[in-house]
């Protein structure tokens, strides 16, 4: 019961800084995350709507694009509108220097594009998924300057895309079991 308790303030928090003029996206995301875990998919899909008119600088507007394409694919299973949207974060992430969100967007976005794209056009969807796969890669291999939890999140990504390709064996072990160790190695080594 705590938790929802938690949950409800937070939303009442949120709320009250966005009727306020919130310009800030984090307290838009934060609010539809709420909402979508509370089943409440039409109010999810509304504060993103919400947000789009937003003035917001490019690199956060490619972040906007990845959420609304996620939770429009996941709600309504509308998969032009999300393709649309995905590729359009996709092209803007891209543009801009790869901060650790937007890496962890357009690999979202990427994969996305990838799953909604397999059975109908299955070059380009492989093509998307191997740039997902080369981002993850990458980012577990260089320095890192991602947390733990984001690179938990794309070890998930890579698992799936593994999946998806037919790499049953990366996608269960491989590459994936290597980059768990390099991730726990992160975790482990956090102050």
């Amino acid at each position: 019961m705590e938790n929802l308790d938690s949950a409800s303030d937070k939303e009442a928090i949120l709320r009250r800084r966005i009727l306020a003029g919130s310009v800030a996206l984090d307290d838009y995301i934060e609010l539809a995350d709420i909402l979508y875990r509370e089943g409440r998919s039409e109010a999810t899909l509304e504060i993103l709507r919400e947000a789009s008119s937003l003035k917001l600088p490019p690199p956060e507007r490619g972040l906007l694009l990845n959420e609304q394409a996620q939770f429009s694919f996941l709600i309504t299973g509308a998969k032009d509108e999300a393709l649309v949207l995905a590729e359009e974060a996709i092209s803007i992430l891209r543009q801009n220097p790869p901060t650790p969100d937007a890496v962890l967007a357009e690999i979202f976005a990427e994969s996305l594009v990838s799953k909604i794209l397999w059975d109908t056009n299955q070059p380009q969807a492989v093509q998307s998924a191997s740039h997902a796969l080369s981002k993850i890669q990458s980012a577990m291999h260089g320095n890192s300057q991602f947390d733990p939890q984001t690179l938990c999140a794309m070890c998930i990504a890579a698992s799936q895309l593994h999946e998806l390709t037919g790499q049953l064996e990366d996608a269960v072990s491989g590459r994936a079991e290597r980059w768990f160790i390099r991730l726990m190695n992160i975790s482990v080594s956090l102050p």
